[in-house]
């Protein structure tokens, strides 16, 4: 497979890790938004994390809190940011960086109407239904 990722689970590539259980892998960003900014990966190969089962779904989510929480108490910052992005690597993973609200901006210049907003929640509630 010639997933970056995947090479770095198979050791094909090397990682700066921060945890590692069976399933789950947490390493440093090479390119990080802040010191402590760390990538929480599973271990098998899925390109989005909610193509996981329930069971790894669950024990990612618990990773990426406690690693979470270890970036809190080695940097005490304001905020652990949280982002699921996943354009560069075509495998599921979470980034984790102390948060002091300098290191990105989420919201666009742009502001919708009220009327756009209701057509855009209906058209989300509508596959609630299905």
């Amino acid at each position: 497979m010639d997933c970056l990722f995947c090479k770095i689970v198979n050791e094909e590539i090397p990682a700066n890790k921060v945890y590692e259980d069976e399933n789950v892998l947490a390493f440093l960003d090479t390119n990080p938004i802040a010191d402590g900014h760390t990538m929480v990966i599973p271990k098998i190969h899925v390109e989005e994390f909610f193509q996981l089962d329930e069971q790894n779904y669950s024990h990612l989510m618990d990773v990426v809190k406690r690693v979470a929480s270890v970036i809190k108490n080695a940097y005490n910052p304001p905020r652990v940011g949280v982002i699921v992005y996943g354009l560069h690597v075509a495998h599921a993973h979470i980034h984790l960086y102390p948060n002091t609200g300098n290191e990105i901006f989420m919201h666009q210049d742009r502001k919708y109407s009220e009327e756009k907003l209701k057509q855009e929640a209906q058209k989300l509630q509508k596959l609630f239904k299905q």
